[in-house]
């Protein structure tokens, strides 16, 4: 096991900045996952930690040994990663056996046996080794690509979207599996993906990335209960978007909170759906609305309620069973923290 910690990190292409001034710490042990959407840079980040990419600033240590500086990058075979590539990178023309046993170099096949047969049983996939990459399910694949990566017994795991090839339901199986075996195995792991219910799910700690920076990093329960903008808060789930205005008194005035809709708002209310409480009777704090629209997904449903004299509709979930029809009145609060955000803070 070893920590990671990056400072400042500046990675350009052809002159164009992909990240810059990127600072990330994980800790020994820690299942680190990586969201943002596509051209973020996460996969520039994680081939910044493997040695893949020569950066054009900042510094990246494992643990006390600096493995990248403008003066000096560590070559990738001697940093002690086990790197997962996306749809596994196996090779076809080699069996299981073959595939896992590549990773441990120069090792002759009787010292290489009881570590394959080891790492094949972890993964739940002993007595496979003879079979081709061609004969396994994808979920297999993926698991003789982890199996590989941790045979050389590596300080830390990266991986790169290893389950977006899969289809949604063996998706978040593997993913689930994968998760509890690297943690089992204390294994530092560094994830990059854009699912954020695979991130949300896996990961202790989550960075949030935004055009190659992190903008927001914590646990999951820290950065879905307190995004520092819209943006950000769609990255980890839906979100409600309410223009909003707080005073000096901290007092904030939205379509949800008061009754006034002719405010000029001067930031943004973010709300999650599941915290919009519906009743059929009229309470102090409760707004009427009207529910204009029903997506039902059998567990829960999502509600679209249009508020008199406001344009902008507003999503609750509710829990399964639906008692509620379209056009019904209804009375609408919220039960959650506030988090109002400035305009200026909403990355775009």
């Amino acid at each position: 096991m070893t920590s990671l910690e990056i400072r400042d990190l500046g990675v350009q292409f052809s002159g164009v900045s992909i990240l810059h001034n990127l600072s990330l710490t994980v800790e020994s042990g820690q299942f680190a996952a990586v969201l943002g959407p596509s051209g973020c840079g996460k996969t520039t980040l994680l081939r910044s930690i493997a040695g893949l990419i020569t950066p054009a600033a900042g510094t990246i240590r494992f643990g006390k040994q600096l493995v990248s500086v403008s003066s000096l990058v560590l070559p990738p075979h001697k940093r002690n990663i086990g790197y997962v590539p996306q749809e596994g990178g196996l090779f076809p023309h080699l069996s299981v056996f073959e595939n896992v046993a590549f990773s441990l170099g120069k090792l002759d096949k009787t010292e290489k046996a009881p570590i394959v047969e080891e790492m094949l049983n972890l993964v739940g996939l002993s007595g496979f080794e003879h079979r081709m990459p061609q004969q396994l399910s994808g979920g297999q694949q993926t698991r003789v690509a982890l199996a590989r990566a941790l045979a050389m017994k590596p300080a830390m795991v990266l991986l790169d979207e290893p389950f977006a090839a899969l289809d949604q339901a063996l998706q978040a199986e593997i993913s689930e599996e994968v998760a509890a075996l690297l943690k089992r195995t204390k294994t530092t792991t560094i994830m990059v993906t854009h699912d954020r219910e695979d991130a949300l799910v896996s990961a202790d700690v989550i960075a949030l990335m935004r055009k190659g920076q992190v903008v927001q990093y914590g646990s999951p329960a820290e950065v879905y209960r307190q995004p520092i903008s819209a943006d950000v808060a769609l990255s980890t789930g839906d979100v409600v978007t309410l223009p909003a205005f707080k005073d000096e008194g901290e007092e904030v005035t939205s379509p949800l909170h008061m009754h006034s809709f002719d405010l000029q708002p001067n930031g943004d209310l973010l709300i999650r759906p599941e915290e919009i409480r519906i009743s059929l009777e009229k309470m102090d704090k409760g707004v009427r609305a009207e529910i204009s629209k029903i997506n039902y997904y059998g567990h829960d449903a999502l509600l679209e309620l249009k508020l008199p004299g406001s344009p902008i509709p507003i999503r609750a979930r509710v829990a399964a069973p639906l008692d509620f029809t379209v056009g019904q009145e209804i009375y609408a609060h919220v039960e959650g923290p506030l988090r109002w955000v400035p305009r200026k803070a909403t990355h775009q």
